[in-house]
């Protein structure tokens, strides 16, 4: 019996299996690449509360009720409102002859015209030695036959002085519409007077 044969079927069979076994194992498929994740930033803390507003400071740049200059050591405001010295002339040409109250002379007023009133300052005599910026006005308003005259006088006074020369002359005028004849009821404060046209007044001041 020819024992070739078999041997070379051997042989193949044992090709067969060593290639077999020869054969590279499958390989495991390749691992999934992870996600990268992406660090978070911290928390932000809550927003501040604003700071409470401030109370609004008052300007700097308000008007003082003082002169530059002053007040001034041993000096006092003087404001004297509708309680000064009052007369009435028959016109801005006799008022202006009267420098002070002492120097007013009797008057004549005519119907069909306007009067002046004439305000004085609040001392007999002003004089810079005892009075620093004194300053006067005068008008008149006129309510049917009520003329309500207003006066007021502001300025700066020495403390305890008292001045008699060299006079300072400090007065001021204002003037009436035309007046027709009749009485008329002058107010000036707190005080009340009666002016009659025509008429000739010998104390044409106001006490």
């Amino acid at each position: 019996m020819d024992l070739s044969f078999f041997r070379s079927i051997a042989l193949g069979t044992c090709a067969l299996a060593l290639s077999a076994c020869n054969k590279p194992a499958p390989e495991a498929p390749a691992a999934q690449p992870q996600a990268l994740e992406q660090p978070q930033p911290p928390a932000s803390p809550p927003p501040a509360s604003p700071p409470p507003a401030a109370a609004p400071t008052p300007p700097t740049d308000a008007p003082s009720e003082h002169a530059e200059g002053y007040p001034r050591a041993g000096w006092s405001k003087v404001s004297v409102a509708d309680a000064l010295p009052l007369c009435v002339f028959a016109n801005a040409t006799e008022h202006a002859q009267a420098k002070l109250k002492s120097d007013v002379k009797p008057t004549k007023l005519k119907a069909n015209s306007a009067v002046t009133f004439g305000a004085f300052g609040p001392f007999p005599c002003i004089h810079e030695s005892c009075d620093q910026l004194p300053s006067l006005q005068c008008y008149v308003d006129q309510e049917d036959k009520t003329l309500i005259v207003h006066t007021k006088y502001s300025g700066y006074h020495k403390d305890g002085a008292t001045c008699s020369e060299d006079c300072r002359t400090i007065t001021a005028a204002c003037e009436t519409t035309e007046l027709k004849a009749g009485t008329y009821t002058v107010k000036h404060g707190d005080k009340t007077f009666k002016l009659t046209l025509p008429s000739t007044l010998k104390s044409p001041c106001f006490e």
